[in-house]
């Protein structure tokens, strides 16, 4: 029996550094190479490729713009994002634009970046056979969650959304959780910080415990490294800024709205948005991972 290699694209204007990441996955991919936009875009369009992996800083074109199209030439394919920490238009567009499966910052840990590869080619050979909808089915939509203790946001979006969707306002860590209880929570948006609290850290348990949420980040304050964390370990869905722009909020649950719709359809799809696993002693209060396991049976779609 033959086992399928996946195909690996790496993207990245120095040539030293395709090549020294050729010669570190060639023996379990096939790999593929580019030193310019174009010609990456060229073998996606050319070949079935389940896992491009981008520098961000390249002339004619940034790696977030190449993994958005990307994106929509070939769906299935999952994308990882390299740079480095101090690059916060990347990684902000990374969220927003690309919509990628891993940041991995340079210079990168060979064991790490190698963890990541192999994840993501899993989840893209998994994609790869799994037939999604074209387009997905209508219904009643989820209720929206909004977590913050700042009464602009949930202002906001109860005036563009609540008639599309039930809102409830949480002010703190806790209340969200029983919101959760409701078991028809499919969108949630928030700060980071609320009150004394790090949002971030329930956000990335949340993803851990209940996959089918999408989450959607409001703040006034970032910086590279909480960004990653929240790629990597939350898989947020956007990363947008304060004061909240009605458009912008309506146009981010509607997709958001469809991302929830697409994932509850079709179970596969949460592989897809999985994070890496949030250290338990990051928890700021013991009770939290706990309350998350005992709703997380409510939340998961059926697989059959």
């Amino acid at each position: 029996m033959t086992t399928l290699k996946p195909n690996i694209l790496f993207l990245d204007d120095e040539v030293r550094i395709v090549t020294a990441l050729k010669a570190l996955f060639r023996t379990d991919y096939n790999v593929f190479t580019a030193t310019d936009p174009r010609t990456a875009l060229t073998l996606v369009k050319e070949n079935t490729m389940h896992v491009v992996v981008s520098d961000q800083r390249m002339p004619v074109m940034l790696g977030v713009e190449v993994l958005r199209q990307i994106k929509e030439l070939s769906p299935k394919t999952m994308r990882v994002l390299l740079t480095g920490y101090s690059d916060m238009e990347g990684i902000v567009g990374s969220v927003n634009d690309g919509e990628v499966f891993r940041y991995v910052s340079k210079p990168w840990n060979n064991d790490a970046i190698r963890s990541t590869i192999r994840q993501a080619a899993q989840v893209a050979l998994k994609l790869s056979i799994a037939r999604l909808p074209a387009q997905i089915a209508s219904g009643t939509a989820p209720d929206v969650v909004v977590l913050d203790n700042d009464n602009e946001l949930f202002k906001t979006v109860d005036t563009v959304y609540s008639k599309s969707a039930k809102i409830h306002r949480a002010t703190n860590v806790r209340q969200a959780m029983d919101l959760l209880k409701s078991g028809n929570i499919g969108v949630m948006l928030s700060d980071l910080r609320v009150g004394n609290e790090d949002v971030g850290v329930f956000l990335k348990t949340l993803r851990e415990n209940y996959p089918l949420v999408v989450t959607i980040v409001f703040t006034s304050v970032v910086d590279g490294e909480t960004v990653v964390g929240l790629i990597n370990e939350a898989q947020i869905f956007r990363l947008l800024p304060k004061p909240p722009k009605n458009a912008l909020v309506r146009i981010s649950i509607e997709s958001a709205m469809q991302r929830y719709s697409a994932c509850k359809s079709q179970p596969v799809l949460l592989d897809r948005y999985q994070g890496q696993a949030t250290k338990e002693k990051e928890l700021t209060s013991p009770h939290i991972l706990d309350r998350l396991k005992s709703l997380r049976s409510r939340f998961i779609a059926p697989t059959h």
